[in-house]
């Protein structure tokens, strides 16, 4: 068995000649392909609706910080007056905790803002002393 598909606008014009009543032998035909494909495509268009259906499940664990807390987290660094707009990892994990009820590592806070494109770094300007 091989690995190869039909794009999704193959298998879509596969779908188009199926609801016109052509037969799956004739669209093997056109398409180079086996008719047992056809059938395949036609099986998916009566389960799904169409002929390349999406992916149902999501690949991976999932976030332990949810959209809502880490909108929160936002919030919480940017709504204050500077003082916590320097905040540590930790006062965030502990901000999580009380807040959210959410139990997370630095790390998981830290990939989390890296997300959303904040970075933690402070910018310092150090001038230079130039010889001439």
């Amino acid at each position: 068995m091989t690995s190869l598909r039909f794009a999704k606008a193959a298998a879509d014009d596969m779908a188009i000649l199926l609801a016109a009543n052509v037969s799956p032998r004739d669209i093997a035909n056109s398409f180079h392909c086996h008719y047992s494909t056809v059938y395949r495509i036609k099986e998916k268009i009566e389960e799904f609706g169409e002929a390349r259906p999406a992916s149902a499940s999501l690949m991976g664990r999932p976030k332990k910080i949810t959209a809502a807390a880490l909108e929160g987290l936002t919030d919480w660094l940017f709504d204050n007056e500077g003082d916590k707009q320097l905040a540590y990892l930790d006062e965030m994990v502990i901000f999580l905790q009380e807040e959210y009820d959410i139990d997370v590592s630095t790390s998981t806070v830290s990939r989390a803002l890296k997300s959303k494109n904040i970075s933690l770094k402070v910018v310092s300007f150090i001038p230079i002393m130039r010889r001439f």
